[in-house]
């Protein structure tokens, strides 16, 4: 609340704004915004998949925010909260969270002393984790709990901290070999189910946008692919994957930018490598979905 005078009178100004819906409440964040006091952070060799290792020494709450990866937090140590629209959920040492790419969230934690390991991936590898890609990859609306062995975490934890030299090519291999064994420890436990239901026109204007996403192609283009109208399609496809078709589009652009990016490409190159007609355009679709410029994801791509 502010108090301003104007003319001998004092008019109270109220910030009416829910705190978790201001005006940066949607944006596509990389990973959570309150810094803590020991942070370390492993690029893998896919853009979209990467480990942190996180220790607070200090009760933190961030805002409602998205991220446009899974995210996968598993505690070593105190309490963590994540609060959805629809529910709060806990996790505590050797527990682990499941966050769906798009779903609304904020993260905090009670506790004095709290440490986590996270790691955050595009996809699950269709090769290598079949039954998780079938049932999981179109999903944008869940959050899903569990836990696992606590040493097996602490051991992971360690394991990563003692393979992170990005010039070594066989760590950087061994290291995304460790995130899938990792995923699919912590998920082995969940019961059985059936992959999800995508109709095949939404199928084939998925497999179309990941095979084009560089070239200069739109909604009508899609939506032509799919069988569909243009209006139909946008329905469908949002109910499908919780994105709009274009947002989904910007999506694919923006993991293509930001490989180029951290393999030293320019802005410029990135942008236009990656699909952009413009370079202002990028960095407006950049900022809105990540929180930062491209050249300051360029030097710091995990703050």
């Amino acid at each position: 609340m502010l108090r301003r005078r104007n003319g001998g009178r004092h008019r109270l100004r109220r910030n009416r704004r829910h705190p978790s819906r201001g005006k940066n409440a949607d944006r596509l964040m990389p990973m959570l915004p309150t810094q803590p006091e020991e942070q370390h952070a492993v690029h893998l060799p896919d853009p979209w998949l990467w480990f942190q290792a996180l220790r607070y020494t200090a009760p933190y709450q961030t805002s409602m925010h998205r991220h446009p990866a899974w995210q996968l937090t598993a505690s070593l140590e105190g309490e963590f909260r994540f609060r959805t629209e629809k529910t709060t959920m806990h996790i505590r040492p050797g527990e682990w969270i499941l966050i769906a790419p798009g779903l609304r969230h904020d993260a905090g934690s009670d506790s004095q002393t709290a440490s986590a390991i996270q790691i955050f991936f595009r996809h699950f590898p269709a090769d290598l984790m079949p039954e998780f890609a079938g049932r999981f990859n179109l999903q944008r609306k869940i959050a899903l709990t569990g836990s696992m062995n606590l040493e097996t975490l602490r051991h992971i934890r360690s394991a990563f901290m003692q393979h992170t030299k990005p010039d070594a090519a066989y760590c950087r291999t061994w290291s995304c070999t460790l995130a899938i064994s990792f995923i699919a420890n912590a998920l082995s436990g969940l019961p059985p189910g059936s992959p999800l239901n995508v109709s095949p026109a939404i199928q084939k204007a998925l497999e179309f946008m990941e095979k084009h996403f560089a070239e200069p192609i739109g909604v009508k283009d899609i939506a032509s692919i799919a069988g569909l109208s243009e209006s139909r399609f946008s329905v469908r496809f949002s109910e499908a994957t919780g994105f709009a078709p274009m947002r989904y589009l910007n999506t694919l652009r923006l993991a293509c930018a930001q490989d180029a990016l951290l393999g030293g490409s320019s802005v410029e190159e990135a942008a236009f490598s990656s699909g952009f007609s413009s370079v202002q355009y990028f960095c407006r679709c950049f900022r809105r979905e990540t929180g930062q410029t491209p050249g300051e994801f360029r030097a710091h791509p995990f703050r």
